[in-house]
C-alpha cells in the first residue's frame, strides 16, 4: 500500500510513507516518489518513511546520496534504472 498525506496548504513540508511487500513494493514507491517529482513537489520533501520492500528504492537513493528535493525525473529514471 502506498500513502501519500498532501498537506492542505502550499509550501509545507511533505512527509511519505511507502509500504508494500516485495518486487512491487519497489515499483510502486518508485512510481510515486516519480509522480511527485514530476508535479515539483519533491522540492517539499521533509522525509520519506519507507517500510518492507518500500525501502529499496530509498535504501538505493541513500546509497547514491541522491538528493531528492532538487531531483529531477531524468535523474530518478537513471537511478531506478539500476534496479532491474
Amino acid at each position: 500500500m502506498v500513502r501519500i498525506m498532501i498537506p492542505p496548504q502550499p509550501d509545507q513540508p511533505i512527509s511519505v510513507a511507502l509500504t508494500r511487500r516485495g518486487r512491487r513494493a519497489t515499483i510502486d514507491s518508485t512510481g510515486v516518489i516519480r509522480a511527485l517529482v514530476d508535479h515539483g513537489m519533491n522540492r517539499e520533501f521533509a522525509q520519506i518513511s519507507p517500510i518492507s520492500g518500500g525501502s529499496i528504492i530509498n535504501t538505493v537513493l541513500a546509497h547514491r546520496k541522491a538528493d531528492l528535493r532538487s531531483m529531477s525525473s531524468n535523474g530518478l529514471d537513471e537511478i531506478a534504472g539500476t534496479l532491474t
